[in-house]
């Protein structure tokens, strides 16, 4: 009966250790996926807002008087706006509630091309 109560407690104690390694093995891999999925968002949220600026770009050799305009990206919208003459500050800002991406960036105007002179994150 003793030998009986003693694997009784063994496969208890195996039982709990088990129970908590596995756990804290969940628990590990539930914060790596939301840092991933944090990550990935964050990185499509830098991807919208440069293709703010590359959009305006464009807009600017068709159009020298553009000054802004918001663009719509899937769910997201990003906020475009230039200032300046020569050299141009082009600002393109797209946000959701978690993040902010903002791109700044000056160009100069040269016989009817736009040379970047600064692409920067703010």
């Amino acid at each position: 009966m003793k030998q009986a109560g003693s694997i009784m407690i063994t496969v208890l104690v195996f039982s709990v250790v088990a129970i908590t390694v596995l756990s804290g093995a969940v628990v590990v891999s539930v914060i790596n996926t939301q840092g991933t999925s944090d990550y990935s968002q964050a990185e499509r949220l830098l991807a919208i807002s440069e293709a703010g600026v590359e959009n305006a770009a464009l807009l600017m050799l068709r159009d020298p008087s553009y000054s802004g305009n918001n663009l719509s990206v899937g769910n997201d919208t990003v906020t475009i706006s230039v200032s300046g003459t020569n050299p141009l500050t082009i600002e393109s800002v797209v946000q959701n509630t978690d993040f902010t991406r903002r791109i700044q960036s000056v160009m100069e105007r040269v016989g009817g091309v736009l040379n970047v002179t600064s692409w920067d994150e703010l």
